[in-house]
């Protein structure tokens, strides 16, 4: 048998607790410190060890925590870490149509779903955590029930996230061998609360409100020719066009949501760069503070209805 060795590390195995303590080394501290490491990998860097069970994780004095083995990683997006936030919000707050969206976004999906049981199911199982806070929800059941519910409706879920769920899954019972009372949810929190807050950034809504300044005025610029060409095929009876008026008053609403969303963006992003010169330029800072101050309040409101509505 060969193995390929690129470097030696000496120290305990992560379930060796009497020699932990032999050694000064605090076990609940080993379990804080060891989801962290992996929390850090997922949520700040998109790229984490898959499969940290204890035979690939040491313990060296201080407690430091010595990941082996990375043969199986994943990786996710910025935008899919959103959404894994986005679906654990909607699970907590009893949004069963915010956690269906966001099932969708995250691409788990089916050929052939019955929409209205899988609507009855996940609103049984946000249900049977409405009780609970993050601090207090056990995370692997909540995700173990969130498979079983996957499997159940036949939907395909996406490889890295399927690693995700093993890799919180896994380290979580590392947790529990450590501590008894190891909560993975509880240390999960301030990563997700840093997410919420990323989308609060007025840099961020700045770059959001230039690109979608930018594709409206493609949009544009396109859509004469397009609609033209439309127009043209209609008449020479090449294009038929169907009405379905059952959803219009519904999308009618979405689309009202969807532009006042993007005005209140505009009105933000211009106080912040109005106040902001103020400011700078030593004119009447009072006027640039109030300005700052209403796009907070702004902002706030704009956060407030999207995530009501979302």
């Amino acid at each position: 048998m060969r193995v390929l060795a690129m470097e030696f590390v000496d120290g305990l195995a992560v379930d060796n607790l009497e020699d932990m303590r032999r050694q000064g080394i605090d076990p609940a501290a080993v379990a804080t410190i060891g989801a962290r490491v992996l929390l850090t990998q997922i949520f700040q860097h998109g790229f984490f060890h898959a499969d940290p069970h204890p035979g690939n994780l040491r313990v060296l004095p201080g407690p430091v925590i010595v990941p082996l083995d990375y043969g199986m990683f994943g990786r996710i997006d910025g935008p899919t870490r959103e959404r894994i936030a986005d679906l654990l919000v909607g699970l907590l707050g009893q949004d069963t149509d915010r956690v269906l969206r966001d099932l969708d976004a995250l691409e788990v999906r089916g050929d052939e779903v019955d929409h209205r049981a899988l609507r009855r199911d996940v609103g049984e199982l946000v249900a049977s955590y409405s009780e609970l806070t993050l601090d207090t929800i056990d995370l692997g059941m909540l995700l173990q029930d969130l498979m079983d519910l996957i499997r159940t409706h036949h939907l395909r879920i996406p490889p890295d996230l399927i690693l995700l769920i093993r890799s919180l899954v896994t380290i979580e019972g590392v947790g529990r061998r450590l501590d008894p009372h190891f909560d993975i949810a509880g240390q999960l929190e301030p990563f997700l609360r840093k997410l919420v807050l990323r989308r609060m950034s007025p840099i961020r809504i700045l770059a959001e409100t230039a690109r979608t300044m930018a594709d409206f005025q493609r949009v544009t610029t396109i859509l004469p020719e397009v609609l033209g060409q439309s127009l043209e095929s209609i008449r020479r009876g090449e294009l038929t066009v169907k009405f379905d008026l059952q959803h219009f008053e519904r999308l009618v609403r979405q689309l009202t949501r969807a532009s006042n969303s993007l005005s209140a963006g505009i009105v933000i992003a211009g106080l912040i760069v109005g106040s902001s010169l103020i400011v700078h330029n030593g004119g009447q800072s009072w006027m640039g503070y109030l300005g700052f101050s209403l796009a907070s309040v702004l902002g706030f409101w704009l956060l407030w209805n999207m995530f009501r509505k979302g």
